[in-house]
């Protein structure tokens, strides 16, 4: 008779690096009010939950969290509960936005705190969205050493244990810029996939053609036919993979592969 393998109580307290993946590798963030509206919910989250969020980065289809909590699944459990229903009562959407169970690893050291941070702030720079971690719009990099930004009145960030070892902002950005973490406990096979093309250009070209063919209607506003040809214009207008249009337009990835595929002048579907 086998048994099966219990799975390890997940740690609730420390320093924890949460990731939260959209549901099938979806797109979770179609512009910057679904980013801003995460945010303030991450911030309510928090509050509800005596939670300390220390760094923060969102990519399209997944967000990656330094915390300190004692409460970590109710804090998870509480943002991704409220940021959901949000989103499904915005694009007119049911069922599940985010793959579960979320990812976390923790380690109670002050080091790995440290070169966590860094790994999380340099996603978008494996990514090849940008050269330096600096230049992506979308995480708590700007945030260090008290810089006044446009998070500060939707997200309450404490950088103070990074920003204590660096001791200056020069240095910081010189570290996190030169010294690239190449991995660690959460390591993503997508996030050493590099797009052909940013997900915000597809994004971008897409609202661009619902604007001028479908009177500005939302991707989940489509039906099956219109979507097909969305689809199949993503494949040829643009260098996107199969995988991000799946991700983008929400559809199955073998569906949306042979869709592709059918295109006599498609692109590559995968890099």
């Amino acid at each position: 008779m086998k048994f099966k393998k219990k799975r390890a109580r997940r740690v609730q307290d420390g320093y924890i690096h949460v990731c939260i993946r959209g549901n099938r590798r979806h797109n979770v963030f179609y512009d910057n009010s679904d980013r801003y509206e995460f945010l303030a919910r991450l911030k309510w989250a928090a509050e509800q939950h005596s939670t300390t969020v220390m760094e923060f980065v969102l990519m399209d289809n997944h967000v990656h969290l330094l915390v300190s909590t004692d409460k970590l699944s109710m804090f998870v459990s509480s943002l991704l509960i409220s940021y959901v229903k949000w989103y499904n009562l915005k694009y007119s959407t049911s069922g599940n936005l985010f793959e579960s169970p979320f990812l976390s690893a923790s380690k109670n050291k002050t080091e790995w705190a440290i070169r966590t941070s860094m790994y999380i702030l340099q996603n978008p720079v494996k990514a090849g969205i940008c050269k330096h971690p600096a230049d992506y719009n979308w995480s708590s990099c700007r945030c260090h050493f008290k810089r006044f930004n446009s998070f500060n009145k939707h997200i309450k960030l404490d950088t103070s244990l990074c920003d204590s070892v660096f001791e200056t902002e020069i240095k910081f950005l010189k570290e996190i810029g030169e010294k690239i973490i190449k991995s660690c406990e959460l390591t993503e096979k997508e996030e050493s996939i590099k797009a052909r093309i940013p997900d915000s250009e597809v994004i971008n070209h897409t609202n661009i053609y619902l604007k001028k063919n479908h009177n500005s209607k939302k991707i989940t506003e489509l039906n099956k036919l219109e979507k097909i040809i969305l689809i199949k214009h993503l494949s040829l207008k643009t260098q996107a993979t199969a995988r991000q249009i799946a991700s983008i337009t929400q559809e199955n990835y073998r569906w949306v592969l042979t869709l592709c595929k059918s295109n006599p002048d498609k692109l590559s579907e995968e890099d």
